[in-house]
């Protein structure tokens, strides 16, 4: 089993899974290929950048490598804050209250929400920023040349879930130089997604899967067509059952 086009995303790490399990899933992962992480800050309550810059610390090998996102952060419940007051780590999270927008996608939102990644995980770390499913347009704004300026610092540019309005300026604008990341749904129905020359990132491949009652197999086969040679696919690996149904698979 090559994982080696695979990124392990994030999303419930540090909210369904703890670190033991995480590190131990990493680690199988890892084994088989996969060099890439995806991450946010609004992940697992704002735990998932913590767990995964003490693992990729712990293991240290500088051939792993994570993406990040702005314009999100988490919202933190009373059970989450009694958790983080105890860990030294995770102090930067127990300064989130409620003034904080969860969804801010303003030059302030997309420089605080980077400043909090940075406090969580080590700049060298992370290859790679998207914009995290903005619900406007914002590559043409002031919010945008904020998003580039963050960028210039060595960061691929990248984008989720893009805006109509975005991806025709991304079209324009050096599309090679660009991530998408969407869904398995929105890609198989939009054709100039299909054709983007560049990097596309594809996640929600196993919900997908459970949704349309179909074999993880047939998501592939689904799958194969669309740009293969320059893909990532985002999995969640969330429990070792995931890593015996992809050793079964051959396309």
């Amino acid at each position: 089993m090559d994982l080696s086009e695979f990124a392990y995303g994030t999303a419930s790490v540090g909210s369904k899974i703890g670190f033991s399990e995480f590190e131990k899933l990493a680690n199988i992962a890892i084994s088989n290929g996969l060099r890439r992480f995806d991450s946010a800050p609004q992940y697992g309550r704002g735990l998932s950048q913590v767990f995964l810059s003490r693992y990729l610390g712990k293991i240290n090998d500088d051939s792993l490598i994570t993406s990040s996102k702005v314009g999100r952060l988490p919202v933190l419940d009373l059970k989450t804050f009694l958790i983080l007051v105890k860990h030294r780590e995770f102090k930067h999270l127990v300064r989130l209250n409620s003034d904080i927008s969860p969804e801010d996608f303003s030059s302030e939102g997309l420089i605080n929400s980077y400043d909090f990644s940075l406090q969580s995980i080590d700049r060298s770390l992370i290859d790679t920023l998207f914009l995290h499913s903005s619900p406007r347009s914002i590559l043409r704004t002031v919010a945008g040349d904020t998003f580039f300026e963050i960028c210039s610092e060595g960061l691929k540019l990248g984008i989720s879930d893009p805006t109509a309005e975005d991806l025709e300026y991304i079209m324009g604008h050096n599309p090679q130089s660009w991530c998408i990341q969407v869904s398995v749904e929105n890609l198989l129905a939009n054709e100039n997604l299909q054709n983007f020359p560049g990097q596309v990132w594809i996640n929600s491949i196993i919900r997908y899967s459970r949704y349309q009652k179909i074999e993880l197999k047939e998501t592939f086969e689904k799958l194969q067509h669309v740009r293969s040679h320059n893909r990532i696919l985002v999995i969640g690996f969330n429990n070792e059952e995931i890593f015996d149904t992809l050793s079964k698979i051959s396309i």
